[in-house]
Formats: structure tokens, C-alpha cells, sequence
């Protein structure tokens, strides 16, 4: 059930055709049994996408860290910083 609410939140991430780009194809998100995962190689793209994310899903409470969001060895500028739903992430 969970996969298929995120479908359309999934339509409108791939429509911003913003993401990791092979060809004619953008991936920018990947579906799992309990979340979602968003990725973007720069940091206004994967803010356009998280803004996308907190339009879409009023209910859907998303926990986010840092730690789920980049591996430990690699660190953002500090400003860098991306906001979900006006809170910092």
C-alpha cells in the first residue's frame, strides 16, 4: 500500500527532470517497501526535489539525518545546508 501512495510522488520527482542523467533517461528517486530515497548530485537540485517531496505528502512524516543521507567520509560545504518542510536536514 505504502508503494503505491508513492507513486504519484514519484511521477512528480521524475516530471522536474532533475536527477542523474543517462541518456534521455533522469533517475532521481528510488522506491523502497518503507521509504523513498532522492538523490542529486547538486545541492539546489536535491532542494527542488525535497520541495517537491514536502508539497506532495502533508501526512507522511519523513525522518531524515544526515547519516541517511550521504555516506560518513563525505561532508557538505558548510553552505550547503537543504531544508525539508523548513526544517534544516
Amino acid at each position: 500500500m505504502f508503494a503505491v501512495y508513492l507513486d504519484e510522488l514519484s511521477y512528480q520527482l521524475g516530471s522536474a527532470r532533475v536527477g542523474c542523467a543517462e541518456g534521455n533517461t533522469v533517475v532521481n528517486n528510488l522506491k523502497f517497501a518503507d521509504g523513498i530515497c532522492v538523490f542529486r548530485p547538486t545541492v539546489s537540485g536535491l532542494q527542488r526535489l525535497l520541495n517537491i517531496c514536502g508539497d506532495y505528502a502533508a501526512e507522511i512524516i519523513f525522518i531524515v539525518t544526515k547519516q541517511d543521507c550521504l555516506p560518513k567520509e563525505v561532508k557538505l560545504p558548510a553552505l550547503a545546508n537543504v531544508f525539508l518542510n523548513g526544517a534544516w536536514q
